[in-house]
């Protein structure tokens, strides 16, 4: 692999690992709101973070990087 695609790959990989981190606070947001034990919003929050995070690595990342 050259210079130039290990570096895309790279930046890709940051990329989806932000993205995924977000929508998984989001998720924790709006869970707060509803749910007064915290560590069941914090939960679900990190399942869907590790579930994007999975997503993106079969299906954006394969491809493009």
């Amino acid at each position: 692999m050259n210079q130039t695609k290990s570096k895309m790959h790279t930046l890709y990989f940051l990329i989806a690992l932000y993205i995924s981190i977000y929508i998984g606070n989001i998720v924790l947001d709006i869970t707060d709101n509803f749910i007064q034990n915290i560590w069941i919003p914090r939960i679900l929050g990190t399942i869907t973070c590790a579930i994007m995070g999975l997503l993106f690595q079969k299906y954006w990342l394969s491809k493009y990087a």
